[in-house]
């Protein structure tokens, strides 16, 4: 079972883009079950099957600042 239309919706509708690959990289995947349609078994799978890849985006995009304790994202945690 793969993540379908409205749960990729869900996650774009909850968090910024920047939020998703911060929550992915830094092994988050209870903050993604906040969007509709995540539960923690597809949070669990984004994490492991887009980790890499989204480690790979985060350091060519300059995101690594945002993954530091202090974010949005980590506060809401």
């Amino acid at each position: 079972s793969k993540v379908g239309p409205a749960a990729a919706m869900g996650l774009l509708a909850t968090f910024r883009a920047e939020e998703i690959v911060s929550a992915v990289v830094r092994g988050e995947s209870a903050a993604l079950t906040r969007a509709k349609g995540i539960g923690k078994k597809t949070a669990d799978r984004l994490v492991l099957e887009l980790r890499e890849s989204f480690e790979k985006i985060a350091h060519e995009a300059g995101v690594g600042s945002k993954l530091a304790p202090g974010t949005k994202l980590a506060d809401d945690l």
